[in-house]
């Protein structure tokens, strides 16, 4: 218990130093997810919160010293980057006038609620769906957007992953645009009711925190701007505090409440003790970090490893990786939660991961840093892959999961003047 909290104080003291700045760096995000999930950590160990897909009891083997390494190398190399940076802040290279052009690709976020419903019709047709085990459909969905099986529903959810990433990116701009101007309360949640049934059609309550990592990340990155540009120490007026409150508790309870739904199918007459407290629903964080664990009982642990650099995990799956999936589904741990060390350990076992780890945080810091000091459109979009990454680090592979996000940079990139034009661009 002791070092996961340990941890939890290194990586918000991190995040505290990092974010006085009032910039929202890969490395702040990373840490905030990071210390959570210690923290949450601390108290599975004590039995004071349970897993709320754990069926099985879990047995910490080598996460425990392993988790304080990757602390300590997460905020070096972190740390490092800015050492050796000689430009730091931000500067942005465009403008309001610029980001009003989002009216004419509204269609992306209806394109993605329609995307939305049409994998939730297509996996009902293949497996049906029970109300008392909403669970199983979940598994079911996470199955085929992992790429396992074919047919036509993999071929949808391929597609409308990039549809996704689209949204993802309008979610960013949209944000962006209100910290130049205003928060508007009833944009924001119909932006979210468009956003939600593409990722809730695998039964996941991520695309809540998805929701607040694009949005509210890109209008405080702005408005942050915007304030220091205005000499201004006040960020919000009263109503836009009050609007963000509101949206908060809209969002957040959400987590909770699939969560249960999720695990009783909000049919069952069961007891409270059964569904689990509201607490409980946030152990989802670490679940990622236990699997690790998991992994590394799996293959050998720390004397052995796989080290199977050559056909790297971080970029497509890999027979180990299978073997490993196909053994966790026979635990508690079904739903494939996964964290950014599983790929790293099994490309490069136990200690080469942590290096290996220490490499990535300083180049994803280090980029970040440069894209912020001549954020231009196709820089934030950089960015804000970035900090997708950084998030996903604590319960996915963000590396291989990312790839439709870099190649529709790189559409972006090839076709940038016919989406966004040649407007007069203002540097703040």
């Amino acid at each position: 218990m002791l070092v996961y909290l340990l941890c939890s104080i290194i990586f918000g003291l991190f995040a505290y130093i990092q974010f006085k700045r009032r910039i929202l760096y890969p490395s702040v995000v990373f840490c905030l997810m990071w210390g959570f999930n210690c923290v949450f950590l601390s108290l599975i160990s004590i039995g004071f919160v349970t897993p709320l897909s754990s069926i099985d009891y879990f047995d910490f083997q080598y996460i425990n010293n392993y988790i304080l390494y990757f602390t300590i190398l997460s905020v070096l190399g972190f740390g490092l980057a800015h050492l050796i940076s000689k430009n730091k802040g931000v500067r942005l290279f465009f403008s309001a006038n610029q980001l009003s052009l989002l009216k004419r690709y509204e269609w992306i976020m209806w394109l993605n609620f329609f995307g939305g419903i049409l994998r939730i019709i297509v996996m009902v047709m293949l497996i049906g769906f029970n109300l008392e085990d909403v669970n199983a459909y979940r598994i079911a969905a996470n199955g085929i957007a992992m790429g396992k099986g074919g047919g036509v529903a993999l071929t949808v959810f391929r597609l409308t992953a990039y549809i996704i990433m689209l949204s993802n990116v309008y979610l960013a701009f949209v944000g962006a645009e209100m910290g130049f101007t205003r928060f508007r309360f009833k944009h924001v949640l119909y932006m979210f009711m468009l956003y939600m049934p593409s990722q809730l059609a695998t039964g996941g309550r991520l695309f809540v925190l998805y929701f607040i990592l694009f949005f509210f990340g890109s209008f405080f990155l702005v408005r942050g701007v915007v304030a220091a540009r205005n000499k201004s120490k006040k960020w919000l007026n009263g109503s836009e505090i009050s609007s963000i409150i509101r949206m908060g508790l809209l969002l957040i309870p959400m987590v909770v409440v699939i969560s249960w739904v999720r695990n009783d199918g909000g049919v069952k007459n069961i007891s409270a003790n059964e569904r689990g407290t509201a607490l409980d629903a946030f152990t989802y964080i670490s679940e990622g970090t236990m699997t690790t664990d998991n992994c590394m009982q799996f293959m050998g642990g720390e004397e052995r490893g796989y080290k199977s650099f050559g056909s790297t995990t971080l970029f497509q799956n890999t027979k180990s990786f299978d073997d490993f999936i196909s053994f966790k589904n026979t635990t508690g741990f079904a739903s494939s939660v996964l964290s950014i060390i599983i790929p790293l350990y099994l490309d490069f076992g136990y200690w080469g991961s942590l290096l290996a780890w220490f490499i990535l945080a300083f180049l994803i810091e280090l980029i970040s840093i440069k894209c912020l000091y001549k954020l231009t459109i196709l820089r934030f979009m950089i960015f804000a892959l970035l900090l997708k990454i950084c998030y996903e680090s604590v319960m996915s592979n963000p590396i291989f999961n990312n790839i439709p996000f870099v190649e529709l940079l790189i559409i972006f990139s090839l076709f940038y003047k016919s989406i966004f034009g040649n407007p007069s661009i203002s540097k703040s």
